[in-house]
Formats: C-alpha cells, sequence, structure tokens
C-alpha cells in the first residue's frame, strides 16, 4: 500500500466516530441563500480504487472473524476528505497519532476496518464496540476530543453514524456494503473555511 493511502486510512480511523452534528446559525437569513450549496465529494468522488486494510484490533481471530462472537454490537462508520496542505496534513497527522495509540488500548473496542480512495483523497472506517458505552467514552475521551474541536480545520468534509450490528453464526464482521447502507443515507458536513 502506498504512503498516501496509507495514512489517508489511518487518518480517518483518528477522526472515527466524529459524533458532532453540523452546527447551523440561528434565524437570520444567509446572505448567499440563491447560491446553490456545495456538492459533496464524499457523495459523488468514483472511489473506485478503493483499499480496505481487513479487520485490526484485539477481537479478530486467526480466521479473520470474530473472537466469541456477541449477539450485538454498536457500529460505528465515517467518511471523511482531509485537507490537503501540508500544515493541515501536520496537525491531522498529530491527531492521527494520539488517536491511534488511545483507540487501540480502549475498553470495549472490538476491530476496526479502514478503507481509503487516493484518487479521491477519501477515507472510510467502520469500528466495532462492545456497547455504546464504551464507545462514548472513546468518543469523550482526551485525544478524540482534542481532534473534534478542530474537526473543520483537519476536515474539508465528514459523515458520521452509528448502529446496531448483529453478527452472522459463523462470526462474519460486517462488509463495505452494510457500511454503504447505512453510510449512504447520511448527508456529508462541508466545512467551509477562508484560505
Amino acid at each position: 500500500m502506498n504512503t498516501h493511502a496509507h495514512r489517508t486510512m489511518f487518518s480517518l480511523l483518528a477522526l472515527m466516530l466524529c459524533l458532532l452534528p453540523a452546527c447551523f446559525g440561528g434565524d437570520e437569513p444567509d446572505e448567499k441563500e440563491d447560491k446553490e450549496p456545495p456538492v459533496s465529494q464524499l457523495d459523488t468522488c468514483d472511489e473506485h480504487d478503493f483499499a480496505p486494510s481487513g479487520w485490526i484490533g484485539p477481537g479478530v481471530g486467526e480466521d479473520g472473524k470474530l473472537l466469541e462472537p456477541a449477539s450485538s454490537y454498536v457500529m460505528a462508520g465515517t467518511a471523511g476528505l482531509p485537507r490537503a496542505s501540508e500544515a493541515d496534513q501536520v496537525n491531522f497527522d498529530m491527531h492521527n497519532t494520539a488517536i491511534l495509540e488511545d483507540i487501540l488500548t480502549r475498553e470495549g473496542f472490538v476491530a476496526a476496518n479502514l478503507g481509503g480512495s487516493t484518487v479521491c483523497n477519501t477515507g472510510r472506517t467502520m469500528s466495532l464496540w462492545r456497547d455504546h458505552d464504551s464507545m462514548m467514552k472513546f468518543v469523550l475521551g482526551d485525544a478524540h476530543l482534542a481532534a473534534m474541536t478542530e474537526v473543520s480545520d483537519i476536515l474539508q468534509e465528514s459523515k458520521t453514524s452509528n448502529w446496531t450490528f448483529e453478527p452472522d453464526a459463523q462470526g462474519n464482521f460486517p462488509t463495505w456494503e452494510t457500511y454503504a447502507e447505512h453510510m449512504d443515507e447520511v448527508d456529508a458536513t462541508i466545512y467551509q473555511r477562508e484560505e
């Protein structure tokens, strides 16, 4: 895997579970109401080179299936389009390192599968958690919160969701098709900033 695709995929893990809702202004009309809203690259770019990492984490057996499958898990999905400047990438990588160190030691973290497209410069994550409380302890942890305070500086776009996943009798992990079924219904948040 090339370094750029690897960085994009693991960088998205750093922003995993960005559960902050989009914030909109009050009742004041937007000065540019007649302007078309920006089109989401996350929703429109053809990720024909999408490359998944496969499942990694403490809950992955040698056979690539869930170790001791539970009846259900909390599944989280993220998608992001990082900003491209060198300074933004340095900031992004700093948060990525802190979050990776944190998530892999979190109680209740089962596994993650990361994917990315070099053509679209997008990254996507799926993560499996034992329960909602475990996921939220990560989301509200210092490393994740530090990244979330800078999300509009780190990403051009993002989308997130979480849902219940019930594994089959063979202990198979969710597929990217399962991810798409849920994430395709989520609108991307597009972060505008003055460059």
